[in-house]
């Protein structure tokens, strides 16, 4: 019996929830029907979904030397690549060499939204010099020595020479840092700058003798030399030899007083000669001594002769010194 109550309840309360609820006043309320189910045709659901990429490393070149701006030489990657990259800024967003510093270890933020990275980046001022100092000229006293001893062979004209074979000039060196592209990226290597002049002169008196239709010859002979040595350098990234070309030239003149034969006639006559001297002076990695050849060409008597009161003419070409060549 009562099962059968719990049972009647159950009904009575399921019934009731039914039912169209009274008003008040004992009117039915107009029933609400149901909601329309969504045009799917005209309005889709919203199915996307928002795609995010984030920054997730921030790197810089190992060095720079010249003012640049971040953005160029950044390298950044993303979380996402299949998502647009968001906007990076930089701060500084420009760098520059410091005026006073052969390196400087700059640091910069890149930032992407709620991200902030952080590199570095060695900016090199190429043009501070540093350990100034003056290139040994031991090697070109050596220079020096042969060149003399070389001139003085032209004691077979005969004519020893005198004076002294002396360089004027410089020769430096100093150093910087350079940026270079392999590893070690940040270089400290040298700068050379040599320039050097040498002047030689002489001047001789010496008889010639043996020239035809002369007793004998006095001839006044000068000769100069001059050499130069002349080198910018710089070692760049990667390392080479550093040399310069030597060069220089000897010129010779002269005028010749003689005694015509029976003192009947007169003579022009000019000494003429010349020379070379090409060499080579490395001085980077090692200072060397320099090398080279030196070239001394014949010396002459040119210039013609009237005998006989002027009525005959004469040419006269006559050498004195056939010229020799040598190594230093």
């Amino acid at each position: 019996m009562k099962k059968i109550i719990i049972l009647l309840f159950g009904i009575a309360v399921t019934i009731s929830s039914y039912a169209q609820p009274t008003l008040s006043d004992n009117h039915t309320p107009v029933p609400v029907p149901p909601p329309l189910p969504r045009d799917t045709t005209r309005y889709p659901p919203d199915t996307t979904k928002k795609c995010i990429s984030k920054l997730v490393s921030f790197s810089l070149p190992c060095c720079i030397s010249a003012t640049t701006d971040v953005a160029s030489i950044a390298k950044v990657t993303f979380s996402n690549k299949a998502c647009p990259a968001p906007a990076v800024t930089y701060t500084p967003a420009t760098l520059s060499p410091i005026s006073t510093k052969g390196v400087d270890e700059q640091r910069v933020m890149a930032e992407a939204g709620d991200v902030k990275l952080f590199s570095s980046v060695s900016v090199v001022n190429e043009s501070v010099v540093e350990g100034a100092g003056q290139l040994s000229l031991g090697p070109v006293k050596d220079l020096k020595t042969k060149a003399d001893n070389l001139l003085k062979a032209l004691t077979a004209a005969p004519c020893a020479p005198s004076g002294s074979l002396i360089p004027s000039g410089s020769a430096s060196y100093s150093f910087s840092n350079i940026c270079c592209k392999t590893a070690p990226c940040v270089k400290y290597v040298p700068k050379y700058a040599v320039a050097l002049t040498w002047g030689y002169g002489m001047t001789c008196h010496f008889p010639i003798f043996g020239v035809p239709w002369f007793v004998s010859l006095d001839a006044v002979l000068s000769a100069n030399t001059s050499l130069a040595v002349s080198l910018t350098y710089q070692d760049g990234c990667t390392p080479s030899q550093a040399c310069a070309d030597i060069n220089g030239g000897i010129t010779i003149g002269g005028g010749v007083g003689g005694t015509l034969l029976g003192g009947l006639g007169s003579a022009e006559l000019q000494l003429t000669g010349s020379g070379s001297l090409s060499g080579n002076w490395c001085v980077y990695p090692e200072v060397k001594t320099p090398t080279g050849n030196f070239t001394f060409g014949a010396v002459q008597v040119q210039g013609s002769i009237s005998t006989g009161w002027g009525l005959i003419s004469h040419t006269v070409s006559f050498t004195l010194f056939s010229g020799f060549s040598a190594s230093f």
